[in-house]
């Protein structure tokens, strides 16, 4: 075996490794944690993606507002606005019943008017307070396109369109099943790379909704979060196995010192990289754990559902991870059920509900410690849904309408296109009413990249298809 074999296969060897789970909790990057020098103590930023797995609609989630775009919605997908009982005045989706939001300004529009479900009025709320807005019409494109392009094929487009796993796998990574790096954990590789990390780049990325491509970089895996409390891997911490007389808890400490032992006299190579990789871990993991389970609970109260678990999770992690020194990271938030084929208008509101109710939650918590400055919390989806109802339900879709929500946010806007409601207009495919992206998903995450610190080149290279677009920057902050 050649040098240049043996080197790429312990590359191979220690990303396995990074990946390895312990406990609920997964090794994180293997590189070098050393070039901190750069970092300003007091800079810290993080993104947090919320993806609604399964495909989330977005023709009822933004609604159209004025009387004929309302009307239009209502003759495409009958069976969907019945179910919703619109005729009867106190319900959500009756248009006198519904939250109109009032942008700045109506460039996205072209004058007309949006609103929101009465369950999302905590967003509205955070909408006229200018921290969050709305993106229209996102979803994967390779270059531009419209109906005749898509109908003729006379463009590129992404692979496997309408495929729930596929379209995960192109939200999070830019590529179909099988993808291996996400852009979120390429950003952090980047950003590892140009020394703003800070002080414990171990936490870098940190997902409460399991392993995730969008986390996963080339150097960057990822620390799973899957409990309010975090118990640092191994045997020493399982009474129920070793007992729990006095004599055992010697023996636990006596596991715990081997198990952080950085060596054996080990002469393999392999074997000293992971040694070393599994004491760099445990010790990391034991004082994250040792500050994110003594945390001061935070006085804002966070709903008990799924969306306001993990939102608490992900405030918890950014406490303990500024304590630690943390000045860039990302998050992931996945919940599941909007695939919604049918009885979309009994499982779509209150899933609405809960994760307005759990972002405003995260908002308040956040204030409380002073970082909701410093922090961006955006979605994504699999993809939108058919305008055109299937009967109580609708369609895998294309485009999607998304939030971005901060406190650096240029707030209270609707950005890119919001579309009319009419199924034979050109932003729509002719087959159910899809909606044609007009907001490529590399503009989206190029304008967040760029937020979090990502210089310019890199976003480039991470994003291959960024440059076939005009207005690469979605200007969505004020700082």
């Amino acid at each position: 075996m050649n040098n240049r074999t043996a080197m790429f296969n312990r590359r191979q060897f220690l990303q396995a490794m990074s990946s390895v789970a312990l406990a609920g909790s997964s090794l994180s990057e293997w590189g070098s944690s050393a070039a901190f020098a750069n970092t300003d103590p007091d800079d810290y930023r993080a993104l947090v993606c919320v993806f609604m797995l399964g495909g989330m609609d977005h023709n009822d989630f933004v609604l159209p507002y004025d009387q004929s775009e309302y009307d239009q919605m209502l003759a495409a997908r009958p069976g969907i606005m019945a179910a919703h009982a619109t005729e009867s005045h106190g319900h959500s989706r009756n248009r006198d019943a519904l939250l109109p939001l009032t942008p700045l300004d109506n460039l996205a529009t072209e004058g007309r008017q949006y609103a929101v479900p009465q369950e999302m009025v905590e967003m509205r709320d955070m909408f006229d307070n200018e921290e969050l807005l709305f993106v229209g019409s996102v979803g994967p494109l390779i270059e531009p396109t419209n109906r005749l392009s898509y109908e003729a094929r006379s463009v590129r487009l992404p692979p496997s369109l309408f495929s729930h796993n596929d379209q995960q796998n192109y939200w999070q990574g830019l590529g179909i099943e099988g993808a291996r790096v996400g852009w979120g954990g390429r950003f952090v590789d980047a950003l590892r790379n140009q020394g703003q990390l800070g002080q414990e780049d171990m936490f870098a990325s940190i997902s409460t909704s399991g392993n995730t491509l969008f986390s996963s970089g080339e150097e960057t895996a990822i620390f799973q979060l899957g409990s309010n409390s975090i118990n640092g891997p191994g045997v020493e911490h399982l009474r129920h196995i070793l007992g729990y007389t006095d004599e055992m808890d010697t023996v636990r400490a006596r596991l715990a010192n081997y198990f952080r032992t950085d060596a054996f006299g080990e002469s393999h190579r392999l074997a000293t990289d992971a040694r070393a990789l599994q004491t760099r871990a445990l010790t990391a993991i034991d004082r994250f754990g040792g500050e994110y389970n003594n945390l001061m609970p935070f006085t804002t109260s966070f709903p008990s559902d799924n969306f306001g678990r993990q939102f608490q999770r992900v405030a918890n992690a950014i406490r303990a991870s500024r304590t630690l020194g943390a000045a860039r990271q990302i998050y992931f938030i996945g919940v599941g059920g909007f695939d919604t084929h049918s009885n979309q208008a009994q499982d779509l509101p209150w899933r609405q509900a809960s994760l307005s109710q759990g972002l405003n939650a995260f908002r308040n918590a956040l204030n409380e410690i002073s970082l909701w400055d410093n922090v961006t919390v955006f979605s994504g989806a699999d993809f939108g849904r058919t305008l055109i109802g299937n009967g109580s339900g609708s369609d895998h879709g294309w485009g999607a309408h998304h939030f971005v929500a901060g406190g650096s946010v240029r707030g209270r806007r609707l950005v890119g296109r919001m579309p009319q409601h009419n199924p034979d207009g050109m932003e729509y495919t002719e087959s159910r009413g899809r909606l044609i992206p007009s907001v490529s998903i590399e503009q989206y995450s190029a304008s967040l990249g760029k937020w979090l610190g990502v210089d310019d080149n890199t976003v480039n290279r991470v994003l291959p298809n960024l440059s076939n677009f005009v207005g690469q920057d979605l200007d969505l902050f004020t700082v």
